[in-house]
């Protein structure tokens, strides 16, 4: 009896037991929403309260929606960084303004204009390393617009950074596809991208980038085409394009000049001449032809037609000493020391200090190896600076280091040359010059120093420490040294004569 109401009992009880469990899930489930519901709430009115009145405008209804709208809270929370950055530079407050423009762009990616605005102010310290990072990095955000893609491209030449125009160059070319004038937005793209590929050596490259255009191309690159074809030793095809354009649209002081140089090394002196007076006639207001003129019959060997040009460039702008520098820096250039000798006697004729021609000389003499010379020059100059009440500026400075770190070997002099360039850090070209002529010059481990100084400056560029290790101690020919720009912190004054 006791076993049959036992089993008698247990449908009664199961039941019970599966109720009882139904009633406790549904009340946790009830229990765990109203927590959720209760603790976003709570997050909403937190993040609401966290909010400052002069901060970015967020409503009460955006923190409520904050997964939706979380994206758009970001830009504005950037937009305001963004404002605030730019018044503390407004205010010269450097330091607390570099943390929030870069803040406020990594939550704002797509404002163009700040990057840009930002990448300016690196570049005004040198910067490099971050500038090249934030305008990278932007061109995936905005290489759609032309006008970030050309600001890119301004500041990237200005630091000689190629690589970077190059990139910039390709993100507009795909950019440009959909542009109403798409035709003129590819050739100027085109032409920049041939610049960057020329100045990196790449001459081939950047001739593929400019197909011929015959008469209907611009001034601008038929230039740089025709240069390219000098690059590569085709001399006689650009001057052969550089006629047929003038042919056909007239006369143009550049392409001229270009017309001349192409003859000449094309072997056609009689050409090169007939062009030259074609250029003068057409310009005889012009100085720049005459020193045109100079200029090509020295390269071409023609020493005593060349010096005849000079006298007359001496008596056509007798007693303007403006005009012997324009003429002393082609010389300089074409590393022509007897000529530029003579516009510093007719500087001395004239009674005019001579100070940039002989800076001029000085550049010409170290880039010769000629440091005795230019030692001697130097302490001149200094002498002349003092008769004439004129300031040393940074130039002496530079070049009296370089000098001293060339002819003696000590390491006193050798430490003073190196932590000038640490402290002024020129340009690229500057350093690659000054590498050559300390290897030249017999300074190995310096000229490694130097080396290791631009490699860490301009990776992008080259294999420094196998560049300093090509040459070698000996005597040194047409190689000309010159100051680094004013944008580098050592300026070469050359103002005046």
């Amino acid at each position: 009896m006791n076993n049959e109401s036992v089993k008698l009992q247990e449908p009664a009880v199961m039941p019970k037991l599966r109720r009882e469990f139904r009633i406790t899930w549904r009340f946790v489930s009830f229990w765990t929403a109203s927590v959720t519901v209760v603790g976003y709430v709570c997050f909403s009115l937190l993040l609401f309260s966290m909010t400052t009145r002069d901060g970015p405008q967020v409503s009460l209804a955006d923190c409520f929606l904050y997964p939706s709208r979380r994206a758009e809270i970001r830009v504005r929370q950037g937009a305001y960084l963004i404002e605030q950055g730019r018044m503390e530079v407004r205010l010269g407050h450097y330091g607390a303004a570099f943390p929030m423009l870069a803040s406020g762009l990594s939550k704002n990616p797509g404002d163009w204009e700040t990057r840009l605005y930002f990448a300016s102010l690196l570049t005004s310290i040198d910067a490099r390393d971050s500038v090249r990072r934030l305008l990278d990095e932007g061109l995936i955000f905005s290489g759609h617009e032309p006008r970030y893609t050309d600001g890119v491209l301004t500041i990237a030449a200005h630091l000689q950074d190629h690589p970077l125009r190059i990139k910039a160059c390709e993100a507009g070319l795909v950019a440009s596809r959909n542009l109403p004038d798409r035709a003129a937005r590819l050739a100027l793209l085109q032409e920049q991208k041939a610049l960057a590929l020329l100045a990196m050596g790449r001459t081939s490259d950047a001739l593929s980038m400019l197909p011929e255009q015959g008469v209907d191309a611009t001034v601008e690159r038929l230039l740089l085409r025709s240069t390219t074809l000098i690059k590569l030793n085709l001399p006689g095809d650009a001057a052969r394009c550089l006629s047929a354009w003038l042919l056909a649209r007239g006369e143009n002081p550049a392409v001229l000049v270009l017309l001349a140089r192409s003859l000449r090394e094309a072997g056609d002196l009689a050409g090169m001449e007939a062009t030259l007076a074609r250029a003068r006639f057409a310009y005889p207001d012009d100085p720049q032809m005459l020193v045109e003129v100079v200029s090509n019959r020295a390269l071409a060997g023609n020493a005593s037609g060349a010096a005849a040009a000079l006298e007359k460039y001496f008596v056509t702008y007798y007693g303007n000493p403006d005009n012997l520098i324009p003429m002393a820096r082609a010389m300089s250039r074409i590393n022509e020391a007897g000529l530029l000798a003579a516009c510093i006697d007719e500087a001395n004729r004239l009674g005019y200090a001579g100070i940039g021609l002989r800076e001029l000389m000085v550049e010409l003499q170290a880039g010769r190896g000629e440091w005795a010379a230019a030692e001697s020059l130097l302490a001149e100059i200094a002498a002349r600076r003092l008769s004439f009440n004129l300031p040393a500026g940074r130039w002496q400075v530079f070049y009296t280091r370089l000098v001293a770190a060339a002819l003696q070997p000590d390491k006193v002099n050798q430490i003073a040359f190196l932590e000038l360039l640490r402290a002024e850090r020129p340009q690229a070209a500057a350093l690659e010059r000054v590498i050559r002529q300390l290897a030249q010059g017999g300074r190995e481990s310096t000229a490694m120093e130097v080396a290791a100084m631009a490699q860490n400056r301009y990776p992008e560029l080259r294999n420094w420490s196998a560049y300093a290790r090509d040459f070698r101690a000996g005597p040194v020919a047409g190689v000309l040294i010159t100051a680094p720009s004013n944008n580098s912190g050592l300026a070469a004054s050359h103002g005046g004569s």
